[in-house]
């Protein structure tokens, strides 16, 4: 089984952008976010993140550029 990689953020929805963002924050910064959002939003970005497969470090990057005001 091949590890699917996520390459361009501009294809993803904005699930799944703060989905790739949350992945990069890692499991502690993650659960604080989470612990801010309803059951529904945590399964909407759970799902999503479950979906996503391997995103690339530069994707990461581009796509907290993107979250960014």
């Amino acid at each position: 089984m091949s590890a699917k990689i996520r390459e361009d953020v501009r294809g993803m929805s904005g699930v799944e952008r703060a989905a790739a963002l949350l992945m990069a924050l890692g499991e502690a910064q993650t659960a604080r976010i989470f612990g801010l959002m309803t059951d529904e939003e945590i399964k909407e970005l759970s799902s999503a993140m479950a979906t996503l497969g391997t995103v690339s470090s530069r994707s990461e990057e581009h796509t907290s550029e993107l979250q960014s005001p």
